[in-house]
């Protein structure tokens, strides 16, 4: 069986405002031995997530990573709101009394990205302590792949 073969569920663009998008995508695999939903959001929080939440409170582990888009692209206070929209997430998370694992965003390449990497840096810092705080798990993965920058693509990120 083929898990997460492109089958797309569910694509949401959403442009209220010129400089502000929204993205939500979603990719489902129903296998005998598991389920597994993939969720792309572009943010933290929102009133896709905040239904996404909803709708996954039957599953055992949620897996979670928000960040470039959060912080690049909504504004000079995107920043402020996005720590603002990570607490949110996280006190509705932490009721759910779920197994909550929290991605940190990997390295880019900081020749290319030099400023955007140093705000991730600082920004996992942030998160990984907010997330314990919360009794969540992180897997940090600025870390495990500091050494393979060269294997980025040629926009230095993916």
């Amino acid at each position: 069986m083929e898990c997460l073969a492109n089958e797309l569920l569910n694509f949401k663009l959403i442009a209220p405002i010129v400089c502000v998008i929204s993205k939500k995508k979603t990719l489902e695999c129903i296998n005998p031995n598991y389920y597994l939903t993939y969720v792309f959001s572009s943010r933290i929080w929102n009133d896709s997530m905040q239904k996404t939440i909803v709708s996954v409170k039957s599953y055992e582990i949620i897996l979670l990573e928000s960040q470039i888009w959060d912080l690049t692209r909504y504004g000079s206070d995107s920043r402020k709101l996005y720590l603002q929209n990570m607490d949110k997430c996280f006190s509705k998370l932490k009721l759910m009394n779920k197994i909550i694992l929290w991605i940190t965003t990997p390295p880019v390449n900081d020749i290319k990205h030099p400023i955007l990497n140093n705000l991730l840096l600082m920004a996992n810092s942030l998160i990984i302590t907010k997330a314990r705080e919360y009794g969540f798990h992180v897997i940090d993965l600025n870390e495990y792949f500091k050494n393979y920058l060269h294997l980025c693509g040629t926009d230095g990120i993916h």
